[in-house]
């Protein structure tokens, strides 16, 4: 009997928890929208590339460089600007824990 309800109970739980949001909280926007603005930023960065990519195997140490560089530069210091990197941007600019 005690397994039954318990069994039914969890069902229940994992049922409900399955229900999609139908709105997102606000703080998600605005993390969304700070997602977006660096993301701008680091596209912005990475038209140094353009023109790069027909030659990929001539040009892949350069745009190895460059994408390293936009994406991942002073992600680690403590005194970076969120205008370093993509990486930088999402940690100082959205709080963000995780990147890439």
């Amino acid at each position: 009997m005690h397994l039954s309800l318990t069994l039914l109970v969890i069902f229940g739980v994992l049922l409900a928890a399955q229900e999609p949001e139908t709105r997102k909280p606000q703080h998600l926007e605005a993390f969304k929208k700070c997602l977006m603005y660096c993301s701008k930023h680091y596209g912005e960065c990475l038209q140094a590339t353009n023109g790069m990519w027909k030659s990929y195997h001539a040009n892949v140490k350069n745009i190895t460089s460059i994408v390293r560089r936009c994406c991942l530069r002073n992600e680690k210091r403590a005194n970076a600007n969120e205008k370093d990197s993509f990486a930088t941007c999402v940690m100082i600019r959205c709080g963000a824990h995780l990147y890439g």
